[in-house]
């Protein structure tokens, strides 16, 4: 197996690198089976570094012409999209490239890896690009940066299956001059398989509102972030965007997961937290408990947010409520979300060190139940979370997860079925 190492160098300061190691050494032994069976053609770092000495240093302008079977990425903590792009824009085939932490997950191998991205939906053809423009401005861009041309790449499988039919601007922009322009009020009439949501940070469901009332199957739209999960195809989006999934999380998991999918955010505990003790005292009767009333205890200052938010009793439990920054937005959406809970289809989600907790949360009644832990088990609902993927922060390798960024669990199968299903 022919490798090129891609070396991705922190384009601003990290404040713990330790949070984000390098994994190459571990990923290099992890590929090279039977031993001596991977080859490193070269390597190319993603900015010159002049002050370093690697051997064999290719141009990244020249990697399109180098032979090679697998592109492995390494660095502290990469994003792999933004990658993506700048292969795009080289001509090198993004297939080819792997990071270092997908690498280490059980059961990789190479094909396996080629043929869930040529699993990106064969059926699309015609796509509209649905441009959301910022209706309020933002303090950092970069925050929420557009994902389109590694979404389009993602769906152009095989090359040249994607054909984009026409572009939407959410807000007409005259100063633009975006190829193919279709009004929104003729969308209805365009023939096309999917409507690709691209923007800064945005929130699918307010265009869905207004695609309903255009007259428009809002089983088209898909936000670019979406796409870019691991083993998307329009069916599986599809059949989870129809299950009216309703997630109770210890944590901003649950919250996460809507953002990520855009779905509904059919659960009281979406920008909230609560303790491993409280959580699983309220899980054995939570149907019972979402009937009583939150009680205002105080407000908190959180450091890392910048922000005063409001902190709850409920029957006993303490939740506080970080996603908000007081206590009658927090009221108010607890109590209409708390109302839109689909109790025939509920995934229960909390991470614990505690072999003690796993099985007692293994017991509760919920048909869909995941606990993330850093031990191995054979417990249904215990999700073993790797060292290499855990880094001694559990709570951020499980969200990593859900964003895709942690490559342990197919999170299609988790969040449809509640199955563990290794990638």
């Amino acid at each position: 197996m022919k490798v090129v190492i891609w070396v991705q160098y922190d384009t601003l300061a990290t404040k713990d690198k330790a949070k984000g190691k390098s994994l190459l050494g571990a990923a290099i032994a992890a590929l090279d089976k039977p031993k001596g069976s991977v080859n490193i053609v070269g390597v190319v770092e993603s900015i010159p570094m002049p002050i370093n000495k690697l051997d064999n240093v290719i141009d990244k302008k020249d990697l399109a012409n180098v032979d090679c079977d697998l592109i492995l990425v390494t660095g502290h903590d990469v994003d792999l999209a933004p990658i993506l792009i700048e292969a795009e824009k080289l001509g090198v085939d993004p297939d080819k490239f792997v990071l270092d932490r997908t690498v280490l997950t059980p059961g990789f191998t190479l094909e396996k890896h080629k043929e869930s991205r040529r699993s990106n939906s064969s059926l699309i053809k015609n796509v509209v690009i649905w441009v959301q423009y910022d209706t309020i401005a933002k303090q950092s861009k970069t925050k929420g940066k557009s994902l389109l041309r590694a979404a389009i790449t993602a769906l152009d499988k095989p090359k040249g299956s994607v054909n984009i039919v026409g572009v939407v601007e959410s807000v007409p922009m005259p100063i633009n001059r975006l190829p193919n322009l279709i009004d929104k009020k003729e969308l209805a009439n365009v023939d096309c398989d999917l409507i690709l949501v691209t923007g800064h940070d945005v929130e699918l469901a307010p265009i869905l509102k207004e695609a309903a009332t255009l007259g428009v199957d809002i089983d088209k739209f898909v936000l670019d972030r979406t796409i870019l999960m691991p083993g998307f195809t329009l069916e599986k989006y599809l059949e989870l965007r129809k299950s009216n999934l309703s997630i109770i999380s210890m944590g901003w998991w649950a919250g996460i997961a809507y953002h990520k999918f855009g779905l509904p955010e059919l659960s009281p505990t979406v920008g909230m937290y609560t303790s491993e003790e409280h959580f699983m005292n309220f899980l054995p009767e939570a149907r019972w408990h979402f009937k009583k009333d939150l009680h205002f205890e105080r407000t908190e200052y959180n450091y890392d947010l910048g922000i005063n938010y409001p902190i709850f009793w409920l029957d006993g439990t303490q939740w506080f409520m970080n996603g908000y920054t007081n206590d009658a937005d927090a009221l108010e959406l607890w109590n209409e979300r708390k109302d839109k809970i689909n109790w025939s289809n509920v995934l229960v989600t909390m991470h614990t060190s505690s072999p003690a907790v796993l099985e007692r949360f293994d017991c509760l009644p919920y048909p869909k139940k995941v606990c993330f832990v850093p031990f191995e088990t054979e417990l249904e609902s215990g999700f073993y979370v790797a060292p290499q993927f855990c880094n001694g922060n559990l709570l951020k390798a499980s969200e990593g997860i859900i964003t895709g960024e942690v490559g342990a669990y197919d999170v299609w199968d988790l969040l449809l079925y509640g199955k563990k299903t290794r990638i």
